[in-house]
């Protein structure tokens, strides 16, 4: 880092910022990780070019910036390469019960940030938090169990966009409070999965009470 502070000089602030902030990126967008060694290898050799004096700062930054834009085309075009394919026995039902809890969408959505603070230091306490959004339709759970789920979470959960919220910040690496939201959520769900057999229990003992008064 000393190295490339040296060679692009005035310009530190702007490209600096804009290269590690690119680069973090790539950890919450889940580049693989053969793009992320990629960005790596380039970023060096276009420091070294400059640093040789093959090249001026101003044009390093400029080939950068027209790698990254390379960068994400490609990824798009993986991601659109990657996408699931549905037929129409895989498409959701449209006669819906209307006792089932609303909304329809994605599973999970993250969401963090990347701030950097005075100075050039790549940490901030921001950095850290994570927020996990579940679209509760999606998981499959029943009337019993989705009710169970509710009586959990409490105002986690906001009914007019049928999304549970789960947030962490409680260590400082951002990877493991995304791993600390997943065990929440985990936990959340084996404890709704749990009303299905409590309402069963329920139901055989009024049963068997009717049974003996008869």
């Amino acid at each position: 880092l000393q190295s490339v502070e040296s060679v692009f000089g005035d310009l530190f602030d702007i490209p600096i910022y804009f290269v590690f902030g690119f680069l973090d990126s790539l950890d919450v967008l889940f580049y693989p990780d053969e793009i992320k060694k990629k960005v790596e290898v380039k970023f060096d050799e276009i420091g070294e070019r400059v640093e040789k004096g093959e090249i001026t700062p101003e044009e390093g930054y400029a080939l950068f910036k027209e790698f990254e834009d390379g960068v994400v085309v490609e990824r798009a075009k993986l991601m659109e390469k990657d996408a699931p394919q549905f037929d129409e026995n895989m498409l959701p039902d449209k006669n819906k019960n209307l006792d089932d809890p609303p909304g329809e969408g994605p599973v999970v959505r993250w969401q963090t940030r990347v701030v950097f603070a005075p100075g050039g230091d790549a940490w901030h306490p921001k950095n850290r938090k994570v927020k996990l959004a579940v679209t509760v339709k999606e998981l499959g759970l029943s009337k019993h169990q989705f009710g169970r789920l509710r009586e959990l979470v409490g105002n986690r959960y906001h009914p007019g966009r049928d999304e549970l919220t789960i947030t962490s910040e409680r260590v400082e690496h951002r990877e493991e409070n995304r791993k600390d939201c997943l065990r929440t959520l985990f936990g959340l769900i084996a404890e709704a999965g749990n009303a299905n057999k409590m309402v069963e229990d329920v139901t055989s003992c009024c049963f068997s009470c009717i049974v003996l008064l008869i």
